[in-house]
């Protein structure tokens, strides 16, 4: 970086106050560094998460494949173009507020400069939110839609799933009421979309256990995964909630800032990746798994009933499970 300052020494004749307000500046600028480094590492493994993902399109493009192909396609872009503003914003902003400062030399200095590069960088600052809604929308749709398949047979899940979603689509950060409103229900509709598929987990579960199977099926690993996964996608929305909130409406957040764009960068690069791990996942059944129960287990009548409901519930979650991805 080159510019005619200097950080430490008084002779230069910048005030105290120009002296702190360029470290706070600088202390920006390796925040913002800091993020672009999470941004760059998530579109890179995004990438190579879709590249796994598609691979069942090897074997045949069926219409559901080719939904989600999209889906992750559309979400590839959209994160690409968010990353490229960022970047974009942060360069000029660094340019900016150091390669051209020229303080006391009647050119209005360090204010000037900085508000020459927020004039630069503010369409970059209003295109970044539409990629990143958009991101969001395709995400609560695909965990929501794994939901919904997995309950097709309920229609209170359903309906609270589409409620949630229509809850949220109308509250989107593009409305009139407040953005970390639609965060809100985001995460509410995420935890109770993971919330669903712990509950059909735990029936699963049950059900092999009354009929003295314990060891842990494929199904259930591949529950399992998905209750992990979407607990630590929830930690970090609501990671990203709490700090919006506090971001929006604290008025002294000097230093707070730079931890909002940190986690700012780890949220963004979650709703992309998200989708993508759940279809992977998916894709790990994508042919049907039946779980034998040996005939051993049916010593009676009733043994012989819960045998028979137990290979039905997990063929039918197996086949649940692969839904459309095959």
């Amino acid at each position: 970086i080159q510019g005619d300052y200097n950080l430490h020494l008084p002779h230069n004749g910048m005030t105290p106050e120009e002296q702190q307000a360029i470290a706070a500046l600088a202390t920006t600028a390796y925040f913002n560094d800091a993020a672009l480094i999470i941004y760059s590492a998530g579109i890179g493994a995004l990438a190579l998460g879709i590249i796994v993902a598609t691979r069942p399109l090897e074997q045949s493009w069926t219409q559901n494949r080719i939904v989600l192909f999209a889906c992750l396609l559309v979400t590839l872009i959209t994160f690409g173009w968010m990353v490229t503003c960022v970047w974009s914003n942060y360069l000029i902003d660094d340019r900016f507020d150091f390669a051209k400062i020229k303080p006391t030399r009647g050119e209005g200095g360090l204010d000037a400069s900085v508000q020459s590069s927020t004039a630069k960088a503010l369409p970059l600052v209003y295109m970044t939110g539409w990629p990143a809604t958009m991101n969001l929308l395709l995400s609560d749709a695909i965990v929501v839609w794994r939901a919904w398949i997995l309950f097709q047979r309920a229609w209170f899940p359903k309906f609270a799933l589409a409620l949630l979603t229509i809850l949220q689509k109308t509250l989107g950060p593009g409305s009139k009421v407040m953005g970390w409103l639609s965060g809100l229900i985001s995460l509410i509709v995420n935890m109770f979309a993971t919330g669903l598929i712990a509950l059909k987990a735990r029936n699963h579960h049950l059900l092999m256990t009354q009929v003295g199977i314990y060891k842990r099926s494929r199904v259930q690993n591949t529950l399992l995964l998905l209750i992990e996964s979407g607990a630590i996608y929830c930690a970090i929305q609501m990671a990203y909630t709490v700090t919006l909130l506090i971001n929006t409406h604290t008025s002294s957040k000097s230093g707070f800032d730079n931890i909002f764009y940190l986690i700012s960068a780890i949220g963004c690069v979650s709703i992309a990746w998200y989708p993508v791990a759940v279809i992977i996942l998916i894709n790990q059944h994508s042919s049907p798994v039946t779980e034998t129960v040996h005939a051993t287990l049916a010593r009676a009548q009733e043994g012989q009933e819960l045998s028979k409901n137990a290979h039905s519930d997990s063929t039918a979650t197996s086949n649940e499970l692969s839904v459309g991805s095959s």
